[in-house]
């Protein structure tokens, strides 16, 4: 009895021995856990998002972009399309008188006392450059009162005539005395005609 009695309790020492060492041997792989932990393969590393700017690209120059310019197309106009007018040219004039109209009676003398202008008025003429190649004309109307005096001349038509000489036209018979009046007073129509000569 003694026998079996220390066999049981060296079984229970052998028991008590081995679970001890299986504790031990569980500590050691709890002890061990971490470091295997530590030694895990990291996860993989995402790439970084792409970063756009909000700032739109700059053609460059060296690409050949075609650059638009401001300033619009000039154009040129060509000298030869620019139209001339050439004045008519003025010769020398040489005037003659048609017979006087009267209007509300009569002045004798006034055909003679017109005649008597003609120099003063070709004078008029050429000294403003003259008239066209193809001639000119002038109708002049007065008054003769009694005093026989040429008032209110006026011009009622020109063709051909300088403006400087129709006013010296005119002025060349204010005030000349034409004769006395059947009536008072007597209306005179008058025309002139200005033809071409020879300035020799």
């Amino acid at each position: 009895m003694a026998g079996i009695a220390v066999s049981i309790g060296s079984l229970a020492l052998v028991l008590v021995a081995g679970c001890g060492a299986s504790h031990a041997n569980e500590s050691a792989l709890a002890t061990s856990t971490p470091a295997v932990s530590a030694l895990a393969v990291p996860a993989p590393s995402t790439p970084p998002a792409p970063v756009y700017s909000a700032a739109a690209p700059t053609p460059s120059t060296s690409q050949g972009a075609p650059v638009a310019s401001a300033a619009p197309p000039s154009t040129s106009v060509s000298p030869s399309a620019a139209v001339v007018s050439t004045p008519p040219t003025l010769l020398v004039a040489s005037a003659s008188f048609e017979d006087p109209a009267f209007d509300g009676g009569d002045v004798p003398k006034a055909k003679a006392a017109i005649d008597k202008l003609k120099k003063a008025v070709e004078k008029c003429v050429n000294a403003d450059g003259g008239v066209p190649k193809e001639g000119a004309s002038m109708k002049l109307q007065f008054l003769v009162r009694a005093p026989g005096i040429a008032e209110g001349v006026d011009v009622l038509e020109t063709k051909g005539v300088p403006d400087k000489a129709r006013k010296c036209v005119r002025d060349t018979f204010k005030r000349k005395r034409m004769g006395p009046p059947s009536a008072d007073p007597v209306g005179v129509t008058l025309t002139i005609d200005f033809a071409t000569k020879d300035p020799s």
